[in-house]
């Protein structure tokens, strides 16, 4: 068997399946390393265009391409005439893209970007009837093909990036049946593809450009793929090299976290909205490494803290039930989402000083104002305690054993004492008792346990566990 597996990987000619193919595409035009040329090689007078129209003429010899040719070469001949005669070229370009069969996709695709990167602004009249083009001659079952469309979009992105910012909302409209695609690895290549234009926005443009993308939530029919495909173009945004992140990170994250606090939209949309910044968050969970999540963390506590303040604030305005909902409802999902991201892999995404700020802010959701108050419902009761007990089983995990903080306060075990829905506090209770990582209760713990089991009418059930 040594022997098989060393033949097979010495093999340069091993058939590959269609998920190593798609897994060996890489669309992101931003790091590969090339010369890069300043002018063509025959001077100021020449363009890039006919350069690699010259190339192709000779690595193509294909009837497809010879058609192509014939049709175009009486254009090209110098820059001037191929700025003059632009409209001609693009269409030559595109009629010859949709022939179907065609063995010219690889020169054809490469001349189009080229064309972009010579005429820059002028080529943008031109530019949607080009992107319908690349989305009709699309392929799911060609993984070559997909790789030299979206490297293609990714060049077009880079030449006309002046132009699109200034034409976002329309580029999006026409963007869109790929990010909500129905093949998933389409929707992943659509957003590393796009991610780059999105990298270059000012703060302003990338927070416009967010809105927009989360507005068609609203509006469109496949959420569900949608919701996919903005979460990876978002990842793609702010990933980076190896497990780190790109420094414009925080940036987008709190602009994504912000989008949550629209509460005023119908109920499904904010749902939705929630759905992307979670699937957005779980791409970044499986990207990175503890040392590199602590600016993800502090921008997730950021939002939760916030959340907090707006419910304090609901909470203290007189037949406020709307507001306060609404503000339970937005308070919940960021406890959901701080603890999706606590207990992924038992803490191994969790920096060891961030509990102390969870303990923090666990000590203000278990105030007076917030969960022990008269108005506190019952579903943020539950997540509240349901957030404790999944950072306390998790500082079991992520803090050493010499640490003398790898359990929380005895404060905050009495402020959950005090919560008014015993059932809830006999749950959680119980569910950290039979907990086999969590054995280590100090006297003082155990001390406030029974007591508050002795005076509980379901005491039995955990004293017997």
């Amino acid at each position: 068997i040594v022997i098989q597996s060393h033949k097979m990987s010495q093999n340069r000619h091993r058939f590959q399946k269609f998920s190593e193919k798609l897994e060996a595409v890489s669309v992101d035009v931003a790091h590969r390393v090339q010369d890069v040329q300043i002018t063509p090689d025959d001077g100021m007078e020449s363009s890039f265009f006919f350069q690699e129209i010259n190339k192709w003429r000779t690595l193509n010899c294909t009837a497809h391409f010879a058609a192509f040719l014939a049709e175009a070469w009486p254009f090209v001949q110098s820059m001037a005439m191929i700025v003059y005669h632009q409209e001609k070229i693009v269409t030559i370009l595109l009629k010859h893209l949709r022939v179907e069969g065609s063995t010219a996709m690889e020169p054809l695709l490469i001349l189009l970007h080229t064309l972009a990167r010579d005429c820059r602004h002028e080529f943008y009249p031109f530019f949607p009837q080009a992107l319908d083009t690349l989305i009709q001659v699309l392929n799911p079952k060609d993984p070559h093909l997909l790789e030299q469309i979206f490297t293609t979009l990714s060049y077009l992105f880079k030449y006309l990036i002046k132009q699109i910012v200034t034409d976002l909302p329309r580029v999006f409209s026409l963007y869109l049946s790929l990010l909500e695609h129905r093949k998933e690895f389409v929707r992943k290549f659509a957003g590393e593809a796009f991610s780059s234009l999105l990298r270059k926005l000012k703060a302003k443009q990338l927070s416009d450009a967010v809105n927009t993308l989360m507005g068609y939530l609203e509006t469109q029919k496949n959420t569900f793929t949608l919701v996919d495909g903005l979460s990876a173009l978002f990842f793609a945004a702010m990933k980076g090299v190896q497990t780190q992140f790109f420094s414009r990170m925080p940036e987008l994250l709190n602009i994504l976290l912000l989008s949550t606090r629209a509460t005023l939209l119908p109920v499904a949309v904010q749902e939705l909205r929630v759905k992307t910044v979670s699937k957005t968050l779980d791409r970044m969970r499986l990207h990175t490494r503890a040392q590199h999540s602590k600016p993800v963390l502090d921008a997730m506590v950021s939002e939760f803290q916030w959340a907090l303040k707006n419910w304090k604030q609901a909470a203290s305005i007189v037949n406020s039930n709307n507001e306060l909902e609404n503000a339970t409802m937005l308070l919940n999902r960021h406890i959901d989402l701080l603890s999706n991201w606590i207990t992924f892999k038992f803490s191994q995404k969790v920096p060891k000083d961030m509990f102390s700020k969870f303990v923090a802010l666990l000590q203000e959701l278990f105030s007076t104002d917030v969960v022990l108050s008269v108005s506190c419902p019952l579903s943020l009761k539950e997540a509240s305690l349901h957030l404790v007990a999944n950072i306390w089983r998790n500082m079991h995990f992520a803090v050493s054993d010499a640490s003398k903080n790898k359990t929380l306060p005895i404060s905050l075990f009495d402020s959950i004492f005090q919560v008014s829905d015993q059932s809830l506090v006999i749950d959680f209770i119980g569910s950290l008792i039979r907990e086999p990582a969590v054995k280590d209760f100090s006297e003082s713990w155990l001390s406030r346990i029974i007591s508050f089991c002795s005076s509980s009418a379901a005491h039995v059930d955990i004293l017997s566990t």
